[in-house]
């Protein structure tokens, strides 16, 4: 028998002398437990809001903790979250109610998401037969989108709301995100970038309108037709959520990139410099998709940013600028093949 022992596992801490228990100290999410002396004496703190004493069981004492600065800042935090948000919710049910024309349209079907990466340039589209889905201001680089999506009135990009407004593609369908007050508020909060769409925009396009949450990254939408779209920091992600509602058999994503590289397409817009928090985004939709549609393949084609998210493949136009790329032979994908 030893005359010692100390053990650490997981979030339970153990101290033993000649095999009696001396000192356990015991941390789950909300609770934290401590033994002291074979259990003789222990203590309870219950999400720091509450702590307890007992000696052989009995206990001596009992203290409410006093609220914290952070807590009451993150209870604050949800209540405003609840409050911006309702204003979104009670709307949903007879905006999207549309939706539900889309729903499973697509099964059996490819669709390629096209954004604006330069990656884009890597792929031929006019190979591809599948259906097509964009994004903001590659409209400009493809001539027969299926579905187009954009969330914002383009400040710095004068003509281009026009131009998607008048833009006809495939008997294209468009889809315009509707960006709350809150949201739009912290998007400009250091620089104008953005505003609401207008009402105009919607009638000149005979665009859908689709209602964006007022809590980023709050979750992922399902059901469109009563659900509110998910806000994860693009049309390309809400272009997402759509697209895996109408349940196709693929999804290939094209020039989504999440680089610092130059935009496909001319924009005059901000660059981005930091897309940690987008491959997150994208990291999560792929858990989300993984679980409410575990059978709809989501490919990655020419991936940068998202290289090892989800399934890969390249053109080879694409390796033979980038050599120091190895692939597998079942990796390199033939853009007349997808249809």
């Amino acid at each position: 028998m030893k005359l010692y022992s100390k053990k650490t596992e997981g979030g339970c801490k153990t101290i033993k002398i000649m095999g009696m228990l001396i000192y356990q100290r015991e941390k789950t999410e909300d609770i934290l437990k401590r033994k002291i002396f074979m259990g003789l004496c222990k203590s309870q703190t219950i999400r720091d809001d509450s702590k307890s004493i007992y000696v052989f069981g009995i206990r001596l004492y009992k203290r409410t903790l006093p609220v914290t600065k952070s807590q009451l800042n993150m209870l604050l935090g949800r209540v405003n979250d609840i409050y911006y948000n309702m204003q979104v919710l009670v709307k949903v049910p007879i905006v999207h109610k549309y939706f539900l024309r889309y729903k499973n349209c697509n099964v059996g079907k490819n669709i390629v998401l096209y954004a604006g990466g330069p990656t884009f340039r890597y792929f031929d589209n006019n190979k591809c037969k599948a259906l097509k889905c964009g994004v903001n201001g590659i409209i400009t680089l493809v001539s027969d989108l299926n579905y187009l999506f954009i969330e914002d009135i383009f400040i710095h990009d004068k003509n281009l709301n026009e131009m998607i407004d008048n833009y006809e593609g495939k008997n294209c369908e468009k889809f315009y995100g509707l960006l709350p007050p809150r949201r739009l508020k912290k998007i400009n909060r250091y620089e104008y970038t953005t505003e609401k769409i207008t009402p105009m925009n919607v009638y000149r396009a005979k665009a859908n309108v689709f209602l964006l949450e007022d809590v980023v990254r709050s979750k992922w939408a399902t059901d469109l037709e009563v659900e509110a779209f998910g806000d994860f920091g693009g049309a390309a992600l809400s272009a997402l959520q759509f697209l895996l509602y109408t349940h196709p058999k693929r999804i290939y994503l094209v020039g989504n990139d999440c680089s610092n590289e130059q935009l496909a397409y001319h924009s005059d817009r901000p660059k981005v410099t930091d897309h940690s928090a987008k491959i997150n985004n994208y990291q999560s939709f792929k858990r989300f998709a993984r679980v409410v549609y575990p059978d709809v393949r989501i490919i990655s084609v020419n991936p940068v940013g998202l290289r090892g998210i989800f399934r890969e493949c390249y053109t080879r136009s694409f390796l033979k600028d980038h050599p120091e790329i190895e692939v597998e032979e079942h990796q390199i994908i033939h853009e007349k093949n997808i249809m």
